[in-house]
């Protein structure tokens, strides 16, 4: 039995993309209690996740693995309010022995490999954005807003429930597979607009192709749009990470 930290900020402005993670992240909180793996979960939600509570959270209740939601960059990973929770020069020994999985843009490009460096477990993130839908949608209010999360949703359920990386990517490729199906056949099911679920599509593949598994990465070819997948970036998409950061001058 183990024990999982979960960290999920809400706050971000002007952006407002993280409540669109978060409320997922605390929803599979209160689901992973019920897991025979894990004895004790502790989420760190909205304002109770600032870079101070997270690193004593850590030192205190000692998890096993840490899943972390922000912003992030190639060398950097932040929290609630953009506060600095990693970098790639400071923080790395409170992962020593831990798995960390990191929701967040650009931290599996250099952070993630720092981090097995510093002695981690195991590290999942994402090289590059990661991409989610929002626009008028409210946070997990329908479909369309989830959808981009199940790469990463299925993949930290796996390996919650005791599948290795490779079995863990392997299911995350499969849920993906089946939600792009849904949207190629039953789109009009959501109340969306044709090129909405081709751009979801274009998003689920997007991130499944963005995810890095550390130290063992698993030996797939990458996921291919289907024909007729929109291309184009679109004011739908919010990123976690890169631009928000840039555009408060933590480049």
């Amino acid at each position: 039995m183990k024990k999982l930290l979960i960290i999920a900020p809400v706050t971000d402005p002007p952006h407002f993309v993280l409540p669109y993670a978060a409320c997922k992240l605390k929803e599979i909180a209160r689901l992973l209690t019920l897991s025979p793996f894990y004895k004790d979960v502790l989420l760190l939600y909205g304002k109770e996740a600032t870079a101070s509570n997270c690193v004593s959270a850590i030192k205190t209740f000692d998890p096993d693995w840490i899943w972390g939601l922000g912003h992030g960059l190639e060398d950097k990973f932040t929290v609630e309010n953009y506060e600095v929770l990693w970098t790639t020069e400071r923080g790395l020994e409170l992962v020593t022995g831990r798995g960390v999985c990191l929701l967040s843009c650009k931290t599996g490009a250099r952070l993630g490999k720092k981090m097995i460096e510093a002695g981690a477990s195991f590290f999942v993130g994402y090289h590059e954005e990661f991409w989610l839908i929002i626009d008028k949608y409210k946070p997990c209010e329908v479909r369309a807003v989830v959808s981009p999360l199940i790469c990463d949703l299925e993949a930290q359920l796996s390996l919650a429930t005791g599948f290795d990386q490779e079995k863990a990517y392997i299911n995350a490729v499969t849920e993906v597979h089946k939600e792009i199906n849904y949207w190629q056949n039953f789109w009009e099911e959501e109340a969306v607009s044709k090129e909405t679920a081709q751009l979801i599509i274009t998003t689920l593949i997007h991130n499944l192709n963005c995810m890095v598994y550390y130290p063992k990465p698993p030996v797939l070819a990458p996921y291919t749009a289907p024909t007729g997948a929109a291309t184009l970036f679109s004011s739908l998409i919010g990123v976690i990470g890169a631009v928000a950061l840039a555009e408060r001058a933590m480049l």
